[in-house]
């Protein structure tokens, strides 16, 4: 496997271009957990060493777009930082605890809680690209063969049909019959996410 071997500036460019993932994370990890111990710019500090490291090991030939990676990287950073610092699982914060916490430091940047939809839409991607996977790996490897080379690495059924010494119709089957285990192993990980 080839290394992207990517420059500092190029790697710092990236980190600032992406920063607003960060502030994401932070807000959305902070909308539903508390972290005994850490204030919002340990959660920050967590994230941007998230985003660092998907800069540095982002490789553009494997087809998965940066902001999909370094999205996974941040929240992976942030929990991992959390949990060594207290980490109380999903805990809501109540709006007064949200303005009684702030002590000296009480000039919140409310431009930082403005909601980036770009940003979300990402996320959300990336986690149904997550669910997705999850599923994948509880198909039969024929199964998972199928589906990437038709959906991933763009095959028609002709094509494979040609490749496998099978009828495009045989292959059409298998499809229907795949995508059909996909969905059971898929509808209980929707009704998680509505």
């Amino acid at each position: 496997m080839s290394t992207v071997v990517r420059s500092d500036s190029e790697v710092q460019r990236m980190v600032h271009d992406n920063r607003t993932l960060v502030e994401w994370s932070v807000n959305r990890f902070l909308s539903g957990n508390v972290v005994a111990g850490a204030e919002r710019d340990d959660l920050v500090s967590w994230g941007l060493l998230g985003l660092l490291s998907a800069a540095r090991a982002f490789d553009p030939g494997r087809g998965l777009r940066f902001s999909t990676l370094a999205a996974l990287s941040i929240e992976r950073s942030i929990i991992r930082g959390a949990t060594r610092n207290g980490y109380r699982g999903t805990q809501m914060l109540s709006l007064d605890e949200a303005l009684a916490d702030g002590g000296g430091d009480s000039e919140t940047r409310w431009i930082e809680m403005i909601r980036d939809e770009a940003a979300e839409q990402q996320l959300s991607r990336a986690e149904q690209l997550t669910l997705l996977k999850r599923a994948m790996n509880r198909l039969r490897p024929d199964q998972q063969r199928l589906i990437y080379a038709h959906f991933f690495q763009g095959y028609s059924l002709a094509d494979l049909a040609r490749e496998w010494g099978t009828s495009r119709q045989a292959v059409a089957g298998q499809l229907r019959r795949t995508l059909k285990s996909l969905r059971r192993v898929l509808e209980p990980s929707r009704h998680e996410l509505c």
